[in-house]
């Protein structure tokens, strides 16, 4: 974390961390099939291959049309995460510089990967809570609902409650 003065409450939803060491017992197999399609400039594979891979859960409720639309809407910004995921400076080193509280969310039906970052995080940052939701894959929001909003309630209510802030003063008289 660059700036950690500047965060007061840190909460990572089924999260990645970049610069995690490989691990074969994590690596989700589809990888190379969104890699493939992704190569080949089949959006409309790799827009299902990636449904397949952080929407497994088929709930047959409006949840899943959202989130199939909000997926194959932003099948852009995915193919740029997957073609600059190498670049830059890996998060893993830090894990252990950060101070602020901590809770890191996964569903238990999330991909192998993204439960192991999400452990991985849990694990490294000093005092961090996680919470693993039944039933629930990698859209945590849609899928835990008022569970997942209850549960961020209660840790920024409890984790802001003894921070003040002071009002800035106004510039008028």
């Amino acid at each position: 974390m660059q700036y950690p003065n500047r965060v007061q409450a840190l909460v990572p939803v089924a999260a990645g961390v970049s610069g995690l060491p490989e691990s074969n017992d994590a690596f989700e197999p589809k990888y190379e099939q969104l890699e493939a399609a992704l190569i080949g400039g089949d959006l409309e594979r790799f827009g299902q291959i990636a449904l397949d891979i952080w929407a497994p859960i088929a709930a047959n409720d409006p949840s899943d049309d959202r989130i199939r639309a909000q997926l194959l809407e932003n099948r852009a910004g995915m193919i740029a995460w997957v073609a600059l995921a190498p670049w830059g400076s890996p998060a893993f080193p830090h894990l252990g510089d950060i101070t602020a509280p901590t809770l890191v969310v996964v569903g238990e039906k999330d991909s192998a990967d993204c439960l192991r970052a999400c452990h991985t995080i849990a694990a490294h940052v000093f005092g961090a809570q996680i919470e693993t939701l039944p039933g629930v894959d990698h859209n945590v929001p849609e899928r835990a609902g008022s569970k997942f909003t209850n549960l961020l309630r209660q840790f920024l209510d409890t984790t802001l409650a003894p921070i003040r802030i002071k009002p800035a003063a106004s510039p008028l008289p």
